[in-house]
């Protein structure tokens, strides 16, 4: 594992002689992401191996899915781990004297619980095999995951502070970390140490490198691919569009972002303008070599939620130690080198970058030069990095530097593969160069096998090439140009001579391309983003060895030249996905080394030429291109094209030629609606493994695909035209997935049954679907079957020989009312779903159903109850009963002991519970919302695991149990608009409980006095309940961030011990009987939301202006508001919305100028005096109902 870059902690048996159990080990488990336990004869024996195993399993269930744990069986049977045999309960049986009952009880549910998960087991695999696979699925699961990290690697002071100010286990706020120095002193291997440490707290994570390098827009895509998925990217158009879907995306998850390498704010501004973009908890990690490109216009840092930490060189005996990783590859020098060594870090200085590079020299260098290395590094200055750099470069051959100023001007992100090719086109053997400069450090291969190189030595390198020519940039091998040094092309025959690379990207006055007749040379030509371009110069022709054309982008481009044709080298055209009428010319089929061509989302595109037939083509993508109807004939003659992609595009008729592709594997039509028939042809292509014909409009396939035996993937998807499968299906022996959904698919050929390889079954709204045929029971293989919203009415008895059958979705299948006994004989079912289906009754052999484990009944209104049996079902997970008829729950439901979920929202039958639910000790989510439960059983208490509880809307429930406070895991309880009356005293020891939501509690009218003891509470909402008081011990609320008692009518006064919640960011007294602010609101340091809208306020304090953090301050319909407000004495810098709209407010202050941030401004009074100046933040401004407007209303 370690050899596969996965970070383990491995714990060594030895070293607990005569320690207790607990400390470093259960820390280094609470920071583990999977756990692998391995389960032998003799582990039940061990104390040790039974209290980790039950950390394990405590901490995976406090999770929320981040963390999980794979069990090894190596010489043992999962029943053995069940306690289902003699061999650990005879174990178990003799701690109990010494660790006690509780404990070893404690170790027998988290032994029942491990083997529920997937693991492996050593039976009939060699040790090899085994770890092999295990290393596979750890990769799987981490992979993309982690930052990958340099080889060598020192610990340094600099984390532990880091992460002090990180604090990524608090919840409270939004906070930013500006981690900033000079280039080459580790800023970047920092922020990845914390990004792979840190990243399991959150909810998603992002990783953006090396900012600057990439688009802006393209960089957002990749934050909210990484933490919202890829679709979440579809229809993004410009850096506007991803910031407004970054800030809808983010603002409720918390994610940890690491923005890399910032040197321009409006980087920042695009990617993590604002601390509201992120949901609470959220930490943006944001690297930086010149604090003050974020800095505002008065040269101050942000809000307090921005923290700067200035890196610093490393200290002495760490660089050393970093400096001899690289020269000795050892992590201790030789002893008689120390010295020496000391002398050459104190020349060159103690930044990461130098030691590396410098360190790498001498591992190079043979030790009889290297006193006259040193004496070359004491020549520079130890500040001057690059010059100490220069000294590791001078040191290159000429073929090596050559390579070197390739890879600094070129090469970036370029992949090792294609600059491979244009080293040996130029005769250079370029595999043992890279090895050199691997070895000196002068850059590095990521794991996208694309060359990477840090920006100091980057820039180094084209400053060297710079330094080729200051005074003429055509002598140069690389010059940067844009739309301004065009003229560079023109008048430099030289440079044009030489060239090999020719970068436009995004000359937006371009409107031609220059004349390339001396461009002999140029082997990469990109384009991309030159808006106005609409020609290219015939000249193109002469480039000879031109391999690829960059065009994406290019919207006012009219086509391609016919002179391109010439380009008998050219392997690759990426084109552009939008834009005008584009020509393709007939020249394009001499394009003898293009071996794929994607054309997508081009409306322009009304034909193909007749000559791309001569192409050796693979791959040909025409998808989206809505206004290309038909394909030459000549698209027969491409016989090694493996994949036709068309989805979406407007071609209503495929040419017969088509039969003659026999290569073919991939045949992608999906939503092709011209489409109405296949050629007869298709028969003919032998080699086709996919034929994706969702929503066709086809209605009848030709007989002759009968004779495609290769099929492995087959789709009639929303094909509603079509009513029956044709006889050919019986002989796709080597079909997987047949899938059939939305389609008017009415009965199935009883010949369905000789399709022995198919394992999925998709028939999901297939209306006319009334039943299945009873050779269904035939499909040996199959995994799933998906009748969701069908017309199935009744299901066969020869269901029960689909032996390997996991998932049986009948969802909202109306006409089916019942099951057959049949059915406890699917002995490997996971999955049974029938919400909102018309079962009124389950059979009782449904307990034989021993490997389910999700049962969803939801919304099924004719089903009361369910069969005693149902505790048999031992690997049951979740039972949701949502919306169901159930009327009472069997008591055998307390023998589920690895039920986690159980969901009975809205069971409006439901009044109780029954008492064995206290033995359902995996359980973490009872869901009773808008239940008519009207008591609860005392043996709740025993659900140690819960960590969401929620009786929301349950009006006939007046009060909890005294046991809910033995809840020690609870984090949110839920009692809205309940009918709770009172809270029980033992409420105060739910000690990691972070949510009390008491919001619309009519019948409560006060809090016990023990909700101080709640030390993790973070959010407290009493909207609209009848609270009159509130507790003084409400000031050891010391992690509250979040107050409501908006709507609490009979709270007249706010405590003055308010002021000790040090960490409040939000407090919301709308429409409250509050009419008086404590002075010690001075004290709340951190709040930033104040809403005191509706009230009886007379006076908005002095002390306000200590709170110097505030956002919004929302004080609008106060009729009894004073016009007293002292505005001058206050500096709210921050303040972005001020409402004071139909309050009787007068004047406002003279300096409102200086509130910088102010973007919203709404005021009101019939004696409004005319106003100050405005900020010119200012983005909203409303004046009504007075009795002169020197402004105009304006909203926006």
């Amino acid at each position: 594992m370690v050899e596969k870059g996965i970070r383990v902690f491995k714990d060594n048996e030895e070293l607990r002689v005569g320690q207790k159990i607990g400390g470093n080990l259960l820390q280094a488990l609470d920071n583990t992401q999977i756990y692998i336990p391995i389960f032998s004869k003799g582990f039940a024996s061990s104390p040790w191996c039974l209290c980790e195993v039950a950390h394990m399993v405590n901490c995976t269930s406090k999770s929320d899915g981040k963390k999980e744990i794979l069990p090894i069986f190596f010489d043992v049977e999962p029943d053995d781990v069940k306690l289902k045999t003699e061999l650990y309960r005879n174990a178990l049986s003799m701690h109990k004297n010494k660790y006690g009952p509780d404990e070893v009880k404690r170790w027998e549910v988290a032994l029942v619980e491990v083997p529920t998960r997937v693991g492996w087991k050593l039976e009939g695999k060699g040790y090899g095999e085994l770890i092999k696979l295990i290393v596979q699925e750890l990769l799987h699961k981490l992979k993309g995951k982690d930052r990958p990290l340099p080889d060598y690697l020192v610990e340094m002071d600099d984390l532990v502070q880091i992460e002090k100010l990180l604090d990524a286990n608090s919840n409270d706020h939004v906070r930013f970390l500006i981690i900033h120095g000079i280039g080459g002193i580790g800023k970047s291997t920092l922020a990845s140490i914390i990004f792979n440490r840190f990243r399991s707290k959150f909810n998603s994570s992002s990783y953006l490198d090396d900012v600057p390098c990439q688009g802006l827009l393209d960089v957002q895509k990749k934050l909210l691919s990484d933490t919202l998925g890829s679709t979440s990217i579809i229809g993004i158009l410009d850096t506007n569009d991803g910031i407004d879907r970054i800030r809808r995306g983010l603002s409720n998850k918390k994610v940890l972002v690491v923005v890399d390498n910032v040197d321009e704010k409006r980087q920042l501004e695009n990617l993590a303008g604002r601390h509201d973009w992120f949901g609470f908890g959220s930490r943006i990690i944001i690297t930086i070599r010149d604090k003050s490109t974020i800095l505002d216009k008065d040269n101050q840092m942000p809000p307090s939620n921005y923290l700067a930490y200035p890196m610093k060189e490393m200290p002495m005996v760490q660089a050393i130690w970093l400096f001899s990783k690289h020269a000795f590859r050892s992590d201790t020098p030789p002893v008689d080198c120390y010295n020496f060594l000391e002398r050459v870090v104190s020349s060159i200085g103690r930044l990461p970058l130098t030691l590396e590079v410098v360190g790498s020299l001498f591992a190079n260098t043979v030790r009889s030069e290297w006193d006259e290395t040193l004496e070359d590094l004491k020549q520079v200055p130890h500040k001057h990095v690059r010059n100490t750099l220069m000294i590791s470069i001078n040191k290159l051959e000429d073929i090596e530097m050559a390579i070197f100023l390739d890879i600094a001007c070129f090469c970036i992100r370029e992949n090792k593969t294609y600059a491979d090719y244009m080293w040996r086109s130029s005769g250079y053997s370029p595999c043992s160069v890279i090895d050199v400069l691997l070895l000196m450090s002068l850059m590095k291969i990521d794991e996208f096998n694309r060359f990477w190189m840090h920006d100091e030595i980057r820039d180094l390198g084209r400053y060297i090439v710079k330094e080729e020519n200051f005074e003429d940039a055509g002598e140069r091998r690389w010059v940067q140009i844009d739309e301004n040094t065009l003229d560079i092309l023109s008048n430099n025959e030289q440079m044009a001579k030489k060239l090999k690379i020719l970068d436009l990207t995004c000359c937006n006055e371009l409107t031609k391309t220059p004349d390339f007749l001396e461009f002999g040379k140029l082997e990469k030509l990109i384009l991309a983003g030159c808006e106005q371009l609409s020609t290219i110069d015939s000249s193109i022709g002469k480039l000879k060895l031109l391999n690829t054309l960059n065009i994406e982008g290019c919207a006012c481009l009219e086509g391609l030249p016919e002179e391109i044709g010439s380009l008998e080298y050219l392997s690759e055209i990426i084109m552009p996905c939008f834009g005008k009428s584009f020509k393709l010319p007939e020249t394009l089929g001499d394009l003898k080394s293009l071996t794929k061509f994607e054309i997508q989302f081009h409306p322009g595109i009304y034909r193909l030429p007749y000559s791309i037939g001569m192409l050796n083509l693979t791959r040909l993508v025409l998808s989206n291109c809505k206004n290309l109807y038909e394909l030459p004939d000549s698209l027969g003659e491409l016989e090694l094209l493996v994949e036709l992609d068309l989805k979406l595009s407007g071609i209503s008729v495929l040419p017969d030629s088509i039969g003659r592709l026999r290569n073919l594997k991939h045949l992608l039509l999906f939503g092709c609606e011209n489409l109405h028939e296949l050629p007869d042809s298709i028969g003919e292509l032998e080699a086709l493994v996919e034929l994706d014909l969702e929503l066709l409009g086809i209605s009848i396939l030709p007989n002759s695909i009968g004779r495609l035996m290769n099929f492995l993937h087959l789709s009639f998807s929303k094909c509603k035209n079509l009513h029956e499968l044709p006889d050919f299906i019986e002989e796709q022996e080597s079909l997987v997935d047949l899938d059939l959904s939305y389609s008017g698919i009415s009965d199935l050929p009883y010949s369905i049954g000789r399709l022995k390889d198919l394992k999925h079954l998709l028939l999901s709204e297939c209306k006319n679907l009334h039943e299945l045929p009873n050779s269904i029971g035939e499909l040996k293989s199959l995994i799933k079957l998906d009748l969701k919203l069908s017309g199935v009415s009744i299901l066969p008895d020869s269901i029960e020989r689909l032996k390997n059958l996991k998932h049986l979705l009948l969802s909202e299948c109306k006409n089916l009312n019942d099951l057959p006994n049949s059915i406890g004989k699917l002995e490997s079912l996971v999955e049974l779903d029938l919400s909102l289906s018309g079962i009124s009754d389950l059979p009782n052999s449904i307990g034989r159903l021993r490997n389910l484990e999700h049962l969803l009944l939801f919304g099924c209104k004719n089903l009361n109850d369910i069969p005693n049996s149902i505790g048999e079902l031992k690997s049951l997970v979740e039972l949701n009963l949502k919306l169901s008829g159930i009327s009472i729950l069997p008591n055998s439901i307390g023998r589920l002991r690895n039920l986690k979920h159980l969901i009975l929202f809205g069971c409006e039958n439901l009044h109780e519970l029954p008492d064995s639910v206290g033995k359902l000790q995996s359980l973490v989510e009872l869901d009773l919302k808008l239940s008519r439960i009207s008591v609860l059983p005392d043996s709740i208490g025993r659900l140690t695991n819960f960590t969401h509880l929620s009786f929301s809307g349950c009006d006939n429930l007046n009060e909890l149990p005294d046991s809910i406070g033995k809840l020690e895991s609870l984090v949110e309880l839920d009692l809205k608009f309940s009918g709770i009356s009172v809270l029980p005293y033992s409420i105060g020891r739910l000690k990691d409980l972070k949510h009390l939501l008491l919001s619309g509690c009519k019948n409560l009218h006060e809090l016990s006095d023990s909700i101080g003891e709640l030390e993790s509470l973070v959010k407290l909402d009493l909207k609209l309940s009848e609270i009159c008081v509130l507790p003084d011990s409400i000031r050891r609320l010391t992690s509250l961030t979040h107050l409501s008692i908006s709507g609490c009518k009979n709270l007249y006064e706010l405590p003055d011990s308010i002021g000790e919640m040090k960490l409040l960011v939000e407090l919301d007294l709308k429409s409250s009987g509050i009419s008086l602010l404590p002075d010690s609101i001075e004290n709340l340091r951190r709040l930033k939301v104040l809403n005191v809208a509706y009230t009886k306020i007379h006076t908005i304090p002095y002390a306000l202006g200590g709170v110097k953090t505030l956002e919004e301050l929302d004080a609008s319909f106060c009729r009894h508001l004073m016009d007293e407000i002292p505005w001058e004495m206050w500096n709210l810098t921050y303040l972005r919305v001020l409402d004071l709209e139909w309050s009787p407010i007068s004047t406002l202050p003279g300096k409102i100028s200086a509130f910088s941030s102010l973007q919203t401004l709404k005021i009101a009074s019939h004696r409004l005096s005319p106003l100050p100046e405005l900020p010119s933040s200012l983005k909203c401004l409303v004046i009504a109902d007075a009795e002169f407007l020197l402004f105009p209303i304006y909203r926006t």
